[in-house]
């Protein structure tokens, strides 16, 4: 599509294929994209302005990632599902394996500017990044980064003087506010190393003396002498300095020792996640600190252009999520939200580029128009999540299912199809012949897209008074007005409002039975609500104005929590501590901290995981509650301090269900097998095969994938289709939550209580001041000496 004038053109006009990772060809005039049109996901190319498909391999299985063009157009170079590292002819020919990573995928490749190397990273068996050179010419890849380095992301200078790439050495421990611990953020730099020996660093020191023949002859460089200016990286030796497509003269390269002519680009140590080089600027994307879950708010992504001449780094934009920058260097396109934009590659406020420019121009997608045959996009779908399934699921003998025979029997059922919702339950029988966890499908582009009108809440139980026929509030959740997650809308100073008042109408509507009381509240969820309250059906009324919540399912579950926490405080005379995680994410890791520390005086504890939705922190979690006690510290009020110093050191159990799941098994599993205290409850759900996220189909349907699997110390498979077995069973009846007992916590307490009596930890005292050593260690004031 045109970035202002022209035509959009659908070049491949094909519903029942699936073709990605498009890539344009250095003169521009070619696309490289993979395509599953053949049945098996190939590498094809057709030209730009449109003409047949060629497609370069003929695979027999795989999945492949976006192809990059070496400068000169002859080769290209693109990687698959199995972390290998492929480079096929242009036009066509058997593909060669440049590289194979055990571990990672390899995404970070580039050529050379005489398309004679191409530079890569891969992962060592120490987990630490490398990068190689593959000579094309002599078809060896030589490792240049060191052992103890993390090098990734190599780009070469587009001039052929030096390789540019990423690397985290500056490792910037940060203290933790909950902790003695430190974490590594924002390790990253850009280096840059001389590929010729003897070559001078571009941040050799600099001198202004003879600063006016300097002058002179930057002058003359800019303009080649004849007074005629030239463009970036041009040749001064006259003709056209504008960039041109091609591959440049060979290289030298001095593999000896690169890594020992390497110096540091000052920009920041940050975030950094994409590296490009054009003429002589080099750009990076920096990126926010990660939370759990999104960035870290007040941080944002920034295109950055760093001129190697001035040696001077700027910002081209901000708030951006990704970013290409043309072949030549001059117009950069990048997201931002839900916009694509194209705009001059220079620094912001630089002022127009020249004539006729006029600005960034948002990319018009309203041409994106593609002729949509349902079955056929069906019958693609359908063999494409198979392939993946195939492609990616952690065993390749997928799991001793037939899967050939697999597509054959529900292939059959294609033409039976008649929505988009029976190819969703089709793939999902498809999957489940795997028998395993985390196998799930979902949406697809003619789901019902009828408009779901939530119900705002007011964070109350409602009561009806028979009597009256009106509505009481009969219980309040006060949550946490603090923190947004936990806010309370009837919990506001100044309110007022209290548990037993009625609520006699919303909006100035009557409110009386047998009208249901959320009905009044449908649709309310973005703005204000007015509710007229009273002491009494016939009482003085008071209007209050109160902004609702979207979900209180968090004010329920914090008032369970501290509901759990006050009966274990109670049962236990104020001994034992607990700690509820409703899953292994961002909300459990919040609660883990919030409830973990302020808790480290008590004499034992209780981690409750019931209902626990999974994520991945189980180890970070398992760290923290394993810690021994190894020594004690004191001051001058003689206070007994731990080492380490957040430690609860104390007997310890774990409560799980039949809900607990993914890293809800995980964690423990391996919190018996860290011997931290018995498992109290029923079996777990028992699927811990991990995914990676989504895989996206032709329509924005997807599926998931197990890509790893978890197994023990004696290689057994663990933990998937059965669940972790409790130490001691107990399970709660519904008789035993109508009479008010949770009886998989109570029996907690009772263990712990019991382990309490056998052995309680108690803290040894600090010594007498005197003497002042350890034994043996004569005092300085003593006659001997």
């Amino acid at each position: 599509m045109p970035a202002e004038y022209g035509n959009t053109r659908n070049l491949t006009q094909s519903p029942g294929a699936d073709e990605d990772h498009p890539s344009w060809s250095p003169d521009g005039r070619t696309i490289a994209y993979t395509t599953d049109a053949t049945g098996e996901q190939q590498l094809a190319v057709r030209p730009a302005e449109g003409g047949p498909e060629k497609v370069l391999t003929h695979f027999a299985t795989g999945y492949f990632y976006t192809p990059r063009w070496s400068p000169g157009g002859d080769r290209i170079a693109f990687s698959d599902n199995e972390n290998r590292l492929w480079i096929v002819a242009a036009e066509a020919g058997e593909p060669r394996e440049a590289a194979h990573d055990l571990y990672n995928e390899i995404h970070d490749y580039s050529w050379s500017p005489d398309g004679k190397w191409l530079a890569y990273s891969v992962t060592a068996s120490n987990q630490q990044h490398g990068i190689w050179l593959y000579d094309m010419d002599g078809r060896k890849a030589t490792r240049v980064s060191e052992l103890l380095a993390t090098d990734f992301a190599p780009v070469f200078d587009p001039n052929g003087k030096y390789l540019y790439f990423l690397s985290t050495r500056h490792e910037n421990p940060t203290f933790s506010q909950s902790e003695f611990n430190v974490a590594t953020l924002k390790m990253t730099g850009i280096y840059v190393a001389t590929l010729a020996r003897g070559a001078a660093s571009p941040f050799a020191p600099r001198s202004d003396e003879g600063a006016a023949e300097s002058t002179e002859k930057d002058a003359a460089s800019k303009t080649g002498g004849d007074g005629k200016e030239r463009g970036q990286g041009g040749d001064a030796q006259g003709g056209d300095t504008r960039w041109k497509p091609g591959a440049s003269k060979p290289l030298k390269i001095d593999l000896d020792g690169l890594m020992q002519r390497v110096d540091r680009m000052p920009v920041i140590a940050a975030n950094i996640t994409q590296i490009d080089a054009r003429d002589d600027r080099v750009f990076y994307l920096t990126v926010p600190s990660d939370l759990i879950e999104g960035p870290l708010p007040g941080e944002k992504s920034a295109l950055h252009v760093f001129d190697m001449k001035k040696r001077r780094d700027a910002t081209v934009v901000e708030g951006l999520s990704g970013y290409a920058i043309s072949a030549d260097g001059a117009k950069v396109l990048y997201k931002l939200e839900k916009k694509y934009i194209v705009a001059d590659a220079k620094a912001a406020g630089a002022g127009p580029g020249g004539a006729g420019d006029d600005g960034p121009k948002t990319l018009d997608l309203s041409h994106l128009r593609v002729r949509v045959d349902p079955r056929q996009e069906w019958r693609e779908m359908f063999a494409n999540a198979w392939r993946i399934e195939r492609d990616f699921f952690f065993s390749t003998k997928m799991n001793g299912v037939d899967w050939a025979a697999v597509r054959a029997q529900y292939e059959k059922l294609l033409p039976l199809l008649g929505s988009r919702t029976d190819l969703n339950y089709l793939l999902g029988e498809v999957i489940s012949e795997l028998s395993n966890s985390h196998t799930y499908v979902g949406g697809g582009d003619d789901l019902p897209a009828e408009r779901r009108v939530p119900t705002a809440f007011i964070g109350a139980d409602f009561a009806l008074d028979s009597a009256s026929g009106r509505y009481r509030l009969a219980k309040i959740y006060r949550g946490d007005n603090t923190r947004e997650y936990y806010r309370s809308p009837l919990n506001v100073p100044g309110l007022e409002v209290r548990e037993g008042d009625y609520l006699l109408a919303v909006d100035e509507v009557e409110l009386k039975a047998p009208i249901d009381p959320y009905s009044f509240l449908v649709g309310k969820q973005d703005g204000t609500l007015k509710l007229t309250v009273s002491a009494a059906p016939d009482g003085k009324r008071r209007d209050l104005v109160v902004q609702p919540v979207k979900n209180e399912l968090p004010l329920r579950q914090k008032e369970w929590i501290e509901h759990n926490r006050a009966l274990v405080d109670r049962l236990s005379g104020g001994r034992i501590g607990y700690v509820y995680l409703s899953d292994m994410y961002a909300v459990g890791m919040d609660q883990f901290v919030r409830q973990f520390y302020p808790q480290l005086d008590k004499q034992a504890l209780i981690v409750d995981e019931r209902w626990n939705g999974g994520g991945f922190i189980d180890q970070i979690v398992l760290e923290r509650l394993r810690r021994v006690l190894v020594g004690m510290d004191t001051n001058r009020n003689r206070t007994a301090t731990t080492i380490p110093q957040q430690i609860l050191n104390g007997p310890k159990v774990c409560l799980l269900n039949h809900y607990s799941g993914s890293d809800g098994d995980l964690f423990p599993f391996y919190f018996r097998k860290y011997g931290l205290g018995p498992l109290i409850g029923t079996r777990t759900w028992g699927g811990i095969r991990g995914i990676r996220g989504d895989w996206g189909l032709l329509d924005g349907g997807y599926i998931t994938v197990p890509e790893d699997a978890i197994y023990d110390l004696d290689s057994h498979w663990a933990i998937e289709n059965h669940g972790v077995d409790p130490d001691i069973v107990v399970d709660d009846s519904p008789s035993d939550w109508e009479s008010g007992h949770d009886m998989q916590l109570e029996a907690g307490v009772n263990y712990l209580l019991e382990a309490l009596k056998k052995a309680a930890p108690v803290l040894p005292p600090p010594p007498p001041l005197l003497p002042a050593y350890p034994p043996g260690v004569p005092s300085p004031l003593s006659p001997s000496n």
